[in-house]
């Protein structure tokens, strides 16, 4: 359940908790760990409440990750694929870093491979792009091309984590635009057809 800041104090107390609670959980365990009832005692309130604001803890997750896409959709709004990748990329690299421990966890650990994939599949997917792609043709062959930029991205961002941030962010943001918008660009470039 979503916080429109017309609810009730207590409920907004109570909300914050659950988040908060969650929060603390995914930074100490993989998520399938997690059960509704450690959850309850960690925010001190019963399963019932709980209950009350979510079916279940994918429900939670899922309010988390739309919460995560909504900022990040709102910081790189009107931008298109593939005109503004380069922007596009390196607002994801910032973004990224900004975000903290809980964003990490749900990108990079391999417990959330799978949900975090679907989250940045959905960035791109509700992205508008270019009718026509220089040398691209058909929906199969944009799917790759987005397939290679969305792998790509994570993939540099997650090794940067692993590895400790031991390389600056902005020598990490300019290494993945030169690495990812140039092979998009050196695909496209209509002067390499076929």
């Amino acid at each position: 359940m979503k916080l429109t800041g017309n609810e009730d104090l207590r409920v907004q107390k109570t909300m914050r908790g659950i988040r908060r609670a969650f929060e603390e959980l995914l930074c100490e365990k993989d998520y399938p760990q997690i059960t509704v009832k450690e959850l309850c005692e960690r925010a001190q309130i019963n399963k019932k409440t709980f209950y009350r604001y979510y079916p279940t803890l994918n429900d939670l997750l899922v309010e988390l990750q739309d919460d995560i896409h909504g900022r990040y959709m709102e910081r790189t709004e009107g931008m298109r694929i593939p005109e503004d990748l380069e922007r596009i990329t390196r607002e994801f690299c910032l973004f990224s870093a900004e975000q903290g421990e809980v964003y990490e966890r749900i990108t990079c650990a391999p417990s959330f491979r799978e949900m975090s994939g679907s989250m940045q599949e959905r960035v791109f997917e509700e992205r508008p792009e270019a009718d026509v792609i220089p040398n691209i043709k058909g929906d199969e062959e944009k799917r790759l091309l987005m397939a290679f930029v969305i792998e790509a991205t994570l993939g540099i961002y997650r090794q940067w984590v692993a590895d400790g941030k031991k390389v600056s962010v902005e020598r990490m943001t300019a290494m993945t635009i030169e690495l990812v918008c140039g092979g998009v660009e050196r695909l496209t470039d209509a002067s390499n057809t076929e």
